[in-house]
C-alpha cells in the first residue's frame, strides 16, 4: 500500500479528511422514531437536536437506539400512525421483506417495564404533549404493549 500525499502546506488535512469518512459512515444504529441515529444533527446554535431523514419531516428530538440493522435504506419512512404506520414499523417490516438482519436494542414496554417474549409484543407510538398517542409524527417515541397502549389511547 502506497503512503496518502501528505501536502505540505496542510499536513493534517488528510487526518481531517479521514475523520470526516468515518463520521459519515453509517453504523446500522436505528433510532425509536424509525430513522438512523446518524440523521439526528445538533444544531449549532442552543445545541438543540433535530431528526432529518432526507425529504422527510421528522420532529425527533431524543434519538434513542432500538435496533441495529445491516442496512438502513428500509429506514427512510414517515410516521403516520402506531405499530405498522410508525416509521419504525415500515422500516421493520420492509427490512424482514428484503432479508435485512435486524438486532434488537430496547426490549420492553416504556411504561410497565415487561421485557418483549414470545406473546408480549411491544410496537412503536407517537406521543403527543399530554402523553397520548397520535398519528402524526412528534418528538416524542415509545415502545408500548397493548394493555399500556391502550391506556394511553
Amino acid at each position: 500500500m502506497t503512503e496518502p500525499f501528505i501536502d505540505p502546506w496542510a499536513p493534517d488535512a488528510y487526518e481531517q479528511w479521514q475523520a470526516r469518512v468515518k463520521d459519515k459512515k453509517r453504523n446500522g444504529e436505528v433510532c425509536i422514531c424509525g430513522h438512523s441515529v446518524k440523521y439526528h444533527k445538533a444544531a449549532s446554535t442552543g445545541g438543540q437536536v433535530f431528526c432529518v431523514p432526507g425529504r422527510t419531516v421528522c420532529e425527533c428530538r431524543t434519538p434513542r437506539t432500538a435496533l441495529i440493522v445491516s442496512d438502513l435504506r428500509q429506514f427512510m419512512q414517515k410516521t403516520e400512525g402506531t405499530g405498522a404506520l410508525h416509521a419504525l414499523g415500515k422500516g421493520i417490516a420492509t427490512g424482514k421483506r428484503k432479508g435485512v438482519t435486524m438486532t434488537p436494542i430496547l426490549t420492553a414496554c416504556d411504561d410497565c417495564h415487561r421485557e418483549t417474549a414470545e406473546g408480549f409484543p411491544v410496537a412503536p407510538a407517537p406521543i403527543d404533549s399530554t402523553g397520548r398517542i397520535t398519528d402524526v409524527t412528534t418528538q416524542w417515541n415509545l415502545l408500548l404493549c397493548r394493555d399500556c397502549g391502550a391506556k394511553r389511547g
